[in-house]
């Protein structure tokens, strides 16, 4: 069905775990997709028989939409919150605790037996969970169930779940389970009420479920996620062609020379090998770049892995970021920590996450509250509030700084040092070779905590609680010596 030639693979894959696989070969002159699921039956089984395979002037479609064949609309016990099953990722909670994935939740007094019919095809990514509380309110001292699987509930109430090609009511299965019944689709995992009072798995694949049982009042719960049977999306196409892929929490990897990605996921993680553009974001999913012209990942609490890059940048809240070997690279954070390494012009800034910086012509490393350290660079800027700084081997200009934290600088050649904290301790170091050269040195902080190398004006340090010198060939630099300690 394909053209020849380069193509733009649109893949999604929605509520589903499993994986977009996209290889680029040199002698593919036709793309060749194929979906697949190892299900016999159930969600993943009927989305992958209903999906959309079409392609329209180079551009190919491959969706695959587990929630669309399982969504369904509800209603709380006061019947005014109506919402469909639909993709809300990311805990969010309304009354219940839903960590990830579809949900459907009432308000604190759960949601009665009659307005909920037939919460399907419940697996991960579409989630039924902290909602129903059983024989009566919570305040009765009733129990609460959260389910993961098919769940019908009858006119009068009866929960029965769909198992191994029958139904089965919840209590004949909590019944055969605890009983070790041979026969029964659970397996009885525990009753000790600090594991959160009995809880069972079924051992059939095909129509995962978990059943949780405990005590009322437990406002966040335990949801146990069941499994859904992994989709696959595997693309070839020829070398040069683009990938657009969107998913819950499926995988993208791509292998061999693609032009453009692009992917959205919530809790996926990426991989790309040799790509002109790359442009990724994820919600708590890894992101993983080898080889690409410009990269631009971000995550919330995912971590960003970038290699070979002419240009890499890497933003996440909470997540590392580490770049090596690229021309500009970029990195910033909240709280998660910043390594770049061999990138020609690095700049990393954290609120509370250390920077490092290493084997940089430029490097520029800002941290609210972390410590920052900067090795081997030409041009170096080190600043802190709270955290220390450490600029070693800086082979031309440096600038370090804290307010609170100590400030280290080692100059390996001749330039100028800039060295500052207002309470913290300043230390400044040169080789021989940085002497010879004419090394500028300036150095502040607390009188009595500023060290800078020998042949310094002392008496100027101390009366000013600094220490600047011009360091000529004349001059030679030993051991350091305490600015305002009244030595030669």
């Amino acid at each position: 069905m394909a053209e020849p030639g380069p193509v733009t693979l649109d893949a999604r894959l929605l509520g589903s775990a499993g994986r977009v696989h996209v290889r680029a070969d040199p002698n593919c002159t036709e793309a060749q997709i194929t979906i697949s699921t190892y299900a016999t039956r159930g969600p993943a089984y009927d989305a992958v028989r209903n999906a959309q395979l079409t392609q329209d002037s180079g551009r190919i479609l491959a969706e695959v939409d587990v929630q669309a064949a399982s969504g369904r609309t509800v209603r709380n016990v006061r019947g005014t919150y109506q919402r469909g099953i639909q993709n809300n990722v990311g805990g969010t909670d309304f009354g219940g605790r839903v960590f990830e994935g579809d949900f459907v939740v009432g308000n604190d007094m759960g949601v009665s037996s009659h307005t909920v019919r037939d919460i399907q095809n419940n697996y991960v990514g579409n989630t039924f969970g902290g909602d129903r509380v059983d024989r009566g309110m919570r305040s009765s001292g009733g129990a609460r169930r959260v389910i993961i699987g098919d769940l019908h509930i009858g006119p009068d109430g009866q929960e029965t779940v769909y198992a191994n090609g029958r139904s089965y009511s919840m209590d004949e299965l909590e019944t055969m389970a605890a009983n070790g019944d041979p026969n029964s689709p659970l397996q009885y995992i525990s009753n000790d009420p600090a594991a959160g009072g009995n809880m069972f798995v079924t051992g059939d694949g095909n129509s995962r479920f978990a059943y949780n049982y405990y005590g009322a009042g437990d406002d966040g719960g335990i949801v146990h996620r069941g499994s859904t049977p992994e989709i696959e999306i595997h693309a070839v196409v020829p070398e040069g062609s683009s990938v657009d892929c969107r998913t819950t929490s499926a995988a993208l990897v791509t292998e061999g020379k693609v032009d453009t990605v692009r992917v959205h996921t919530a809790s996926g993680s990426v991989d790309v090998t040799s790509a002109g553009t790359v442009e990724a974001n994820t919600w708590s999913g890894q992101v993983t770049v080898d080889g690409a012209d410009t990269v631009k990942a971000t995550t919330d609490s995912g971590q960003v892995y970038i290699k070979n890059a002419e240009r890499a940048t890497g933003t996440t809240d909470s997540g590392q970021v580490y770049i090596k070997n690229a021309e500009r690279a970029t990195g910033t954070t909240i709280s998660g920590d910043i390594t770049i390494v061999a990138s020609k012009d690095a700049k990393g800034a954290s609120e509370s996450g250390r920077v490092e910086i290493r084997n940089s012509e430029t490097a520029n490393g800002k941290s609210s509250s972390g410590d920052v350290s900067i090795v081997s660079s030409k041009h170096a800027t080190g600043i802190s509030t709270d955290g220390r700084v450490d600029i070693d081997d800086v082979q031309g200009w440096s600038e370090a700084r804290s307010s609170t934290g100590n400030v280290r600088v080692s100059a390996s050649t001749g330039g100028e040092v800039r060295a500052s904290s207002t309470t913290g301790s300043v230390s400044v170091n040169a080789l021989p070779a940085a002497v010879d050269e004419g090394l500028k040195v300036k150095a502040e902080g607390p009188p009595g905590r500023v060290r800078i190398p020998a042949g310094a004006n002392t008496q100027q340090t101390a009366a000013s609680s600094s220490g600047e010198r011009d360091f000529k060939a004349s001059e030679r630099s030993g051991p350091g010596r305490e600015s305002g300690s009244g030595r030669d």
